[in-house]
């Protein structure tokens, strides 16, 4: 047995009194966040909803996902989804080409490869490129 008392016989534990200053406080920021948030979601509400291959400003930029995704999963040995990012690509014709050359050429880096050594980067890029 121990010297803790039983708090089983449905007496309250009593709390610590309400510190209105760090509850006003505590609103105050909620409120500052608030108003960060908002102009936020506002703004989020100009994002393109069409389709990539529907679009009429589509540039190299919007299709490097595809361009590190067949370089992270080359690189990663996920051979199998290799061909996927490929048609993924060829389905916007030199716009999907560019988007390779852009890496290749120095024009776009991703943080995501940085452990991709910069030869091996460089192959499966030239790889990718052939294969579109």
């Amino acid at each position: 047995m121990t010297d803790e008392p039983d708090h089983d016989d449905g007496e309250l534990i009593p709390l610590e009194p309400l510190d209105e200053a760090a509850e006003q406080q505590r609103a105050r920021r909620l409120r500052e966040l608030r108003d960060i948030e908002a102009p936020l979601r506002a703004g989020s509400a100009h994002l393109p909803t069409v389709p990539l291959e529907h679009r009429e400003d589509l540039g190299p930029g919007d299709l490097e996902h595809f361009v590190v995704n067949y370089c992270l999963d080359s690189h990663n040995f996920h051979i199998e989804r290799l061909e996927l990012h490929v048609r993924q690509l060829r389905r916007f014709g030199e716009t999907g080409r560019a988007a390779v050359r852009s890496f290749l050429e120095g024009r776009s880096s991703e943080p995501a490869l940085r452990d991709v050594e910069p030869d091996a980067l460089d192959g499966m890029l030239r790889e990718l490129l052939e294969r579109l």
